[in-house]
């Protein structure tokens, strides 16, 4: 899902999120991280990528017919390769 977490028009937090800044980190000083916490948070049905699997407005959750299971794990392990990649590259 794409969380919003601030208001589109005042920029402020929405209800129930909550979030910070993790500080300075030795080696990471070009790096800025943070958190975020939800309480509660209700996310809009519409804010879900539904192209291998939906969640209709009963709330009933479906994968989309004919997607192979092995595409979303490749996906993250595509995805975990490239977060490696990049801390190598802040690490050296």
């Amino acid at each position: 899902f794409i969380v919003p977490i601030r208001d589109v028009n005042t920029h402020k937090l929405c209800p129930g999120v909550t979030a910070g800044d993790i500080g300075p980190k030795i080696g990471y000083a070009n790096m800025d991280n943070g958190w975020c916490r939800f309480n509660r948070v209700r996310i809009p049905r519409l804010n879900m990528p539904m192209r291998f699997a939906s969640v209709s407005p009963q709330g009933v959750f479906a994968r989309a017919g004919g997607v192979n299971d092995k595409v979303g794990y490749v996906t993250m392990m595509e995805l975990r390769a490239l977060m490696i990649a990049d801390c190598r590259g802040c690490l050296a």
